[in-house]
């Protein structure tokens, strides 16, 4: 069998519906699930135990070409300003989806000497992320 692969070129990242120009290389959501150790004198064998507690989001971060004079910029920076809970969507070319309402955590502007103006964007979901696959 041979492997697959998805392209990701043309990933979109939408905020409440609207297109944000501009993102380079996204990462996340990063799932994970806290434990708690629950090892005890009757654990089988002596081994260590432990049981599934809070699931996490983690964060979506991606570093945007920024632009002061888009509007899709200027909104996360009012996202942020405000500490507004917003709609999220990423998009990948193969039609999956990763739906999330989220916080903008990070705006953090770069403007190098040899380079142009830009932005890593971090955004902190809040409940649950919703995954569809491609159909």
């Amino acid at each position: 069998m041979s492997s697959t692969a998805v392209d990701t070129f043309g990933t979109t990242l939408e905020m409440d519906g609207t297109p944000v120009a501009q993102i380079q290389d996204v990462s996340g959501p990063n799932l994970s699930t806290d434990t708690d150790e629950i090892t005890n004198h009757s654990s089988p064998d002596g081994v260590e135990e432990f049981i599934a507690t809070i699931k996490r989001t983690g964060e979506v971060t991606m570093p945007v070409v920024f632009n002061p004079g888009d509007a899709s910029h200027s909104a996360l920076k009012t996202a942020w300003d405000d500490k507004s809970l917003d709609p999220y969507t990423i998009t990948y070319p193969d039609g999956s989806t990763w739906e999330f309402d989220a916080y903008v955590t990070g705006l953090g502007m770069t403007a190098p000497v040899a380079g142009h103006l830009a932005a890593d964007l971090t955004l902190r979901p809040s409940g649950s992320p919703v995954w569809t696959p491609a159909s």
